[in-house]
């Protein structure tokens, strides 16, 4: 994957493609997201309804997006790759907390509970 991205990418010499900047890529993503959403406003019931319809697929598909993107967390080798589900484990089962608490509770609570879990093992880690 990474040997095909560095391969065949374009160049980004000028800066306009290297998204190593946080500010560059936060950008990005809400560009992203007010193009796609302005594509898909005249459609809104109709996603509206298929977001209903289909909710636990992308309920459980969003958990999992959020443990896998911890992968990051460790060096990537092909160990990783094999015991990635091992590694991730605490935080698919933090993503299923988090996410019941927002669809419960709100986003408030849920971003709370996010920051206390990241406080408690942040400070261990630091501590020890």
């Amino acid at each position: 994957g990474v040997w095909f991205y560095n391969k065949y990418s374009l160049p980004s010499n000028d800066g306009l493609l290297n998204l190593e900047n946080i500010n560059q890529k936060l950008i990005f993503i809400a560009g992203s997201v007010l193009v796609l959403s302005s594509i898909l406003f005249p459609f809104k019931n109709k996603v509206e309804n298929w977001g209903l319809k289909h909710f636990k697929y992308i309920f459980y598909f969003s958990v999992l997006a959020f443990a896998f993107m911890h992968i990051q967390n460790y060096t990537l080798n092909l160990r990783t790759i094999l015991f990635s589900p091992l590694f991730i484990m605490p935080q698919l089962f933090g993503g299923l907390n988090d996410a019941y608490i927002r669809m419960k509770y709100g986003i408030f609570w849920s971003y709370l509970a996010h920051m206390i879990n990241n406080f408690i093992f942040i400070s261990g880690k630091l501590l020890f």
